[in-house]
C-alpha cells in the first residue's frame, strides 16, 4: 500500500509540474494552492533585466552572503523580472545559499515598485524568509529612497500573502551561486496600475516589509558635470566666465547638498556649493571671473569635491577642457576700391573678435598710415597694396590686400586743329588729344 501510494503522488506531482503557468487560477490572498513547478517558470531568456541597472559586486558580509545581489556581465544581471499572462515572476542572483531552517533563511528578498518615478516607492513584494511567506505591501508613508547611506522606509499595510512552497523557489545559477525566484498572480499587480514599464527596484532585507541590506550599487545618486563652456568677460584683460551644469543621474536616490569644484592647471580655484539633487535633477551655474596668465588656461569641473556624497559611480565626476587665448583675426573692406584720382576711400575694419581689438595699424600703400580703426585715405593715379594689423591681448595678426586700391587719372581734355587761320570754305581737321583713360 505504501508503494500503491508513493505511485499515485509522484503521478500528482508530474501533472502538477506540467501544468502550464497559464493554467494556474488567480488566488485569494492567504489561500494555498500549487503554483506550477520549476519547468513551468521563465527561463533567463524570457525574463527582462532592469535597463539601466542590473549589475552588483560581492559585497556583504560572507555570514549574508545570501542577501548579497551579485551580477556583471559575466555571470549575468543580479536581478530579473517577466510578466506573464496571469503570474508576474521575480529573480535575484545571491552569493550565497539562501535555504534555511524551513525554506529560506530568516530574512528577506524584495522588489519596490515606484509608479509615478518621484524618487519613492509605493508597492514592495517580497519573500519573508521568518514567515515563510510571498507578501505584497503599501508604502503608505512616502519618504525619499536613499540608498547610501540606506535608509528603511518600511511600508505599512500588508495586502497580499501566499505560501513560500508554491510561489518561491531556489535554484542554482550555474556559476556556484543561487537564483532566488518568486511569483505573484498577475491581477494583484495590474490592479494596482504596476505592469512591466514599471520603475522597480531591487533588495534585500532583514525584513519583509523594507530594504535594509543589499541593493544594486547604481541605485545610488550619481552627481555627473554634463555640460561645461567658458566665455570671454573680456579679452582684453583675459577675464572669462566658466559655466556649468551638474545633474544627479543615479536611479533613484536623491544626492544631498555638495560642491563643485574649479580647479586651473591644476590649481583648485574656487568651490561652488550645490542644493541637494533629486533623482533627474540639475543645477546651473555660472562662476568667475578667472584671469588667464598665459596663452590658455585647462580648466577642470568635478562635482562633489571631498566625496560627501557616497555616489553609485565615483568615476564620472569630472569634466576638463583647455580654453584659449583667442588670437585676433585681421580683416577689412573699403567703400570704393576704384575710380578716378583724387579717391576718398573709407576703410572698414572687420577683425575678430569684435570689441576685443586694442590697435590697428594701416598701412596704405603710397608711404601713408593711421592708427584709427576705419579710417579714410584720398589716393592719387596709381595701385596700392593695403595692410592692416591688429593687436589684442593674446597677440597680433596682419592681412595684406595686393593691388586692393586702382586709381585711375583724371581726364584731361586737349584737341589740335589742322589750321589756325584757314580762308573761307577751307576744312579744318580737329584731332583729340585728351589724356585720363577717356570712355566717351
Amino acid at each position: 500500500m505504501k508503494r500503491i501510494a508513493f505511485s499515485l503522488l509522484s503521478v500528482v506531482m508530474l501533472i502538477v509540474m506540467a501544468l502550464p503557468v497559464a493554467s494556474i487560477p488567480v488566488l485569494p490572498a492567504g489561500s494555498v494552492s500549487v503554483l506550477a513547478q520549476p519547468s513551468s517558470w521563465p527561463n533567463n531568456t524570457q525574463s527582462t533585466p532592469p535597463s539601466d541597472c542590473y549589475c552588483d559586486p560581492q559585497d556583504q558580509p560572507h555570514g549574508e552572503s545570501y542577501l548579497d545581489l551579485v551580477g556583471n556581465d559575466t555571470i549575468g544581471p543580479a536581478a530579473y523580472y517577466y510578466f506573464g499572462t496571469d503570474y508576474a515572476f521575480f529573480r535575484e542572483r545571491v552569493e550565497g545559499n539562501p535555504s534555511g531552517t524551513g525554506k529560506f533563511a530568516q530574512d528577506a528578498w524584495v522588489v519596490l515598485f515606484d509608479l509615478p518615478e518621484r524618487g519613492n516607492y509605493e508597492y514592495l513584494l517580497s519573500i519573508d524568509g521568518k514567515d515563510e511567506t510571498v507578501e505584497l505591501w503599501n508604502n503608505t508613508v512616502r519618504e525619499n529612497l536613499t540608498w547610501a547611506p540606506l535608509l528603511r522606509d518600511d511600508a505599512e499595510i500588508k495586502l497580499k500573502q501566499y505560501p513560500t512552497e508554491n510561489y518561491t523557489r531556489i535554484v542554482p545559477d550555474g556559476t556556484g551561486r543561487y537564483f532566488v525566484d518568486w511569483a505573484i498572480p498577475l491581477t494583484d499587480l495590474t490592479n494596482l496600475g504596476i505592469d512591466a514599464n514599471t520603475r522597480m527596484y531591487f533588495a534585500t532585507s532583514a525584513d519583509s516589509n523594507n530594504y535594509n541590506k543589499d541593493y544594486l550599487d547604481c541605485y545610488g545618486p550619481d552627481l555627473v558635470i554634463t555640460e561645461k563652456s567658458e566665455a570671454w568677460v573680456s579679452l582684453a584683460n583675459k577675464t572669462y566666465n566658466v559655466s556649468y551644469i551638474v545633474c544627479n543621474e543615479g536611479a533613484a536616490a536623491p544626492a544631498g547638498a555638495s560642491n563643485t569644484t574649479i580647479t586651473i592647471d591644476g590649481v583648485p580655484v574656487l568651490e561652488d556649493p550645490v542644493p541637494g539633487l533629486a533623482a533627474g535633477v540639475c543645477y546651473n551655474s555660472t562662476v568667475g571671473p578667472f584671469t588667464m596668465t598665459g596663452a590658455n588656461d585647462t580648466i577642470m569641473v568635478c562635482a562633489d569635491n571631498g566625496g560627501v556624497v557616497a555616489e553609485s559611480n565615483e568615476t564620472n565626476n569630472c569634466m576638463e577642457n583647455i580654453i584659449a587665448c583667442e588670437l585676433p583675426v585681421a580683416n577689412f573692406t573699403a567703400d570704393h576700391t576704384s575710380g578716378c584720382a583724387p579717391l576718398n576711400v573709407t576703410f572698414t575694419d572687420l577683425s575678430t573678435p569684435i570689441g576685443e581689438i586694442l590697435s590697428w595699424s594701416w598701412d596704405f600703400g603710397d608711404g601713408s598710415n593711421s592708427t584709427l580703426q576705419n579710417p579714410s585715405h584720398q589716393y592719387s593715379a596709381g595701385n596700392y597694396t593695403v595692410s592692416l594689423n591688429v593687436t589684442n591681448a593674446c597677440g597680433s595678426d596682419n592681412m595684406t590686400k595686393i593691388d586692393y586700391i586702382t586709381v585711375k587719372p583724371a581726364p584731361v581734355a586737349n584737341f589740335t586743329a589742322s589750321d589756325q587761320n584757314p580762308c573761307v570754305n577751307t576744312p579744318i581737321l580737329f584731332t583729340d588729344s585728351s589724356t585720363g583713360n577717356l570712355t566717351s
